[in-house]
């Protein structure tokens, strides 16, 4: 059992810059835009799932201990699959980080000949955080087999988007709400007498499932938001 998988996309950036003659957008006057453009392409990209049991038992010094426990739950799982006498019981809880936030943005020339930023063709960029939980426990003993599995997922997307605001360059920090999913199965059957084997297939079964959504967090749209950082003076 991994406490930590992580893979990190290291920053690219591209720079390209030049001169060249452009039309007025007021009179019928030509003048020489200079510019320079800046691509990053990753700024960051991450991608980072932490099991979230075995790090608060790291904290605590027992991360050996529950890591062996959690092995060791999951082994009868394969008995009862298999349509064998057995018990099984599974907990997992991660945390899942993953995105890449990609800009583009340019200082430029205007007609007024002064120096200003631009936005480029990629303003915007994406950090998904959400949370699988998954727990799930079985039995089948001689002609009776049950389940039971809960479930939740937690989702929440944070934004970063260039702005430019009075002639300043500026990194806004939104995002659209964190919402979380859930579920509950269980199930029990008698499965015929004259093929134990197969009675995964042909056992009867109640089963009931639910499935809801959750609203945490509302969203913080990017009007609204007062997290910002200035790029540029």
């Amino acid at each position: 059992i991994k406490l930590l998988d992580m893979e990190i996309q290291t920053p690219e950036i591209k720079l390209s810059g030049g001169s060249k003659l452009v039309n007025a957008l007021h009179g019928n006057e030509a003048y020489f835009e200079q510019a320079v453009a800046v691509g990053l392409a990753p700024l960051m990209g991450v991608k980072m799932r932490l099991d979230l049991i075995q790090a608060f038992a790291t904290e605590f010094g027992v991360e050996k201990l529950i890591a062996l426990i959690r092995e060791q739950g999951l082994k009868g799982k394969a008995a009862v699959d298999d349509g064998r006498d057995g018990a099984y019981l599974g907990a997992q809880l991660d945390m899942v980080l993953e995105g890449a936030l990609n800009l583009s943005f340019k200082y430029a020339s205007n007609e007024e000949r002064e120096m200003e930023f631009q936005l480029g063709d990629v303003v915007r960029g994406t950090l998904a955080i959400r949370a699988e939980t998954n727990i799930q426990a079985g039995f089948k003993y001689y002609l009776v087999e049950g389940y039971f599995k809960a479930g939740a997922d937690i989702e929440a997307e944070g934004c970063f988007e260039l702005d430019k605001q009075d002639n300043g360059l500026y990194l806004v920090f939104f995002h659209e709400g964190i919402v979380a999913s859930y579920y509950v199965e269980y199930g029990a059957g008698v499965a015929p007498s004259e093929n134990i084997g197969n009675s995964t297939e042909k056992r009867s079964r109640v089963d009931n499932k639910e499935q809801k959504k959750w609203e945490i967090y509302p969203k913080l749209p990017k009007e609204k938001s007062t997290y910002k950082l200035r790029l540029s003076q």
